[in-house]
């Protein structure tokens, strides 16, 4: 799902979406790891920002819908096997790396910095393999459960996305009755926020002009609506979060289930990104074939969108790592600054390694499922 160059099918991405795509994922990474320095954790002085953080995995949930919808549009002749292996090679290719690197960095925090470390993440280190099990196969958070890997808190995303990935993939099969099953399996959590992945993938609906679904009538409300929506929302922010607050109660407060990760903090933004990308779409659309993206921005785009993944799931740990060595002054933020740069060049350079071993990934993958279809069939 990296921008510029994917296909499927045949399919070519425009070079305006894919660049938007991929600066707009690596702007949110960068969002959620900035968030995440000004925690107490690492650094006195600042807010803590950690609710735009939260804010930023709403825009992740909105993009990763487009994007899978526009890569795999249909259920004509649909390769399941294939969507399956692209999709577990694509997220095991950074979250395996990223589990051994925050076992290695964590015991380094605990060694050198025991009361620092266990007094804020102790909680997340019992059942360490069941932990890392739950984890490597997305299922830390079904239910209302929130399974960490001990420090690196941003995983509980991936539980999310894996599970978006795993009913789309069901409803192109067309196997309904096993995604009826799955969605019980996964519970109301992610069911709850899989309409905000839903309507990510709307807009690829209305706003493609490859895949031409609906008329220029409906393009224009789905607009027109995106502009009521944020509307309401300057006017009277307050009671438009009250409200979202109004039917999370209501929602999770029927089914006896705890809301968890789902709250305001994550919603609001969810329809905020919903609404702004709505009306990015409609004017790409409306630009059409006339907008033209330079070579360079391409290439820099692309880079940028190749590096958000490693940077989601590598960043806490090493925050973590670097805090217990004291390898900085907390209270100076010229230093501040420079180890959050440094932390993100260290995850920047960490990707080309993550895109190799993703394509190795795919190719063992599709070998074992090509076995298991000659046995099995």
């Amino acid at each position: 799902m990296n921008g510029r160059g994917d296909t499927a099918k045949g399919r070519n991405i425009p070079d305006s979406i894919s660049v938007l795509l991929d600066v707009s994922r690596a702007f949110l990474a960068l969002a959620v790891a900035g968030a995440h320095w000004t925690q107490s954790y690492f650094q006195q002085d600042w807010p803590d920002l950690t609710i735009f953080g939260v804010a930023a995995v709403g825009g992740f949930f909105v993009l990763s819908g487009y994007t899978i919808r526009m890569v795999y549009p249909d259920g004509n002749n649909f390769d399941e096997t294939r969507y399956y292996v692209d999709r577990l090679s694509r997220l095991w290719s950074v979250v395996l790396p990223a589990l051994l690197a925050t076992i290695v960095l964590d015991a380094v925090s605990r060694y050198a910095a025991p009361d620092y470390y266990m007094s804020h993440w102790g909680g997340e280190t019992d059942r360490p393999l069941f932990r890392l099990a739950a984890n490597a196969g997305f299922f830390g958070q079904i239910w209302g459960y929130s399974i960490y890997p001990f420090s690196n808190s941003p995983f509980w995303s991936l539980g999310y996305e894996a599970a978006f990935y795993l009913m789309y993939g069901l409803y192109l099969s067309r196997r309904y009755v096993l995604l009826g099953l799955t969605a019980l399996l996964l519970g109301p959590n992610i069911l709850f926020m899989l309409a905000v992945w839903v309507g990510g993938a709307a807009l690829y609906d209305v706003y493609s002009r490859k895949e031409r679904r609906v008329g220029t009538v409906i393009r224009a409300a789905v607009a027109a609506l995106a502009v009521a929506v944020m509307a309401l929302a300057a006017i009277d922010l307050n009671g438009f979060a009250e409200t979202i607050r109004h039917v999370i109660e209501v929602f999770f407060g029927a089914l006896h289930v705890d809301p968890a990760r789902v709250s305001v903090s994550l919603v609001l933004p969810s329809i905020a990104a919903l609404a702004a990308f709505a009306l990015i779409f409609w004017a790409l659309d409306a630009l059409g074939p006339r907008l033209r993206v330079p070579e360079r921005l391409r290439t820099l785009a692309r880079k940028a969108g190749d590096a958000t993944f490693p940077i989601y799931l590598f960043h806490f740990p090493i925050f973590v790592c670097v805090a217990a060595l004291g390898l900085y002054d907390a209270h100076s933020t010229p230093q501040k600054l420079a180890v959050f740069l440094g932390v993100i060049g260290v995850t920047v350079l960490i990707t080309p390694w993550t895109n190799a071993m993703k394509d190795v990934l795919r190719r063992h993958l599709r070998t074992g499922a090509g076995y298991v279809r000659l046995k099995f069939a």
